[in-house]
């Protein structure tokens, strides 16, 4: 796999195998080629990760596209017990700043124990 296929995976799915972190280098995720992937998610669906909805019940971040070309960042937190809401919604004109906001707000300096690494 390459570079650019593990990042995808670990951001997409949030988990790479040791195998995997081995590949990357210095075993660091580079924060630009993340951006890009995000932002092409969003370009071509609307949205990431792809996998929540607004309405669904979760704990973190997701990234929508409105139809006036916006970009949202909402995050969301169990505000009470089994009960989600929106605690945050950050509004970019552009996916690439959507995407950074996105990296921050949801992981620690880290995507399962992979840092998170600017170029």
């Amino acid at each position: 796999m390459t570079e650019r296929e593990i990042l995808k995976k670990l951001v997409t799915e949030e988990h790479i195998s040791v195998a995997e972190r081995k590949q990357l280098p210095n075993q660091t995720a580079n924060t630009a080629i993340l951006v890009e992937i995000i932002s092409e998610r969003l370009e071509t669906i609307g949205k990431f990760p792809d996998r929540n909805d607004l309405d669904d019940d979760f704990d973190g971040g997701l990234i929508f596209r409105s139809p006036s070309g916006e970009y949202h960042v909402y995050q969301k937190a169990e505000v009470s017990l089994m009960k989600f809401a929106v605690v945050k919604d950050d509004v970019f004109k552009d996916p690439q700043a959507a995407a950074r906001t996105y990296l921050k707000a949801n992981f620690a300096g880290n995507i399962d124990g992979v840092p998170l690494a600017e170029p």
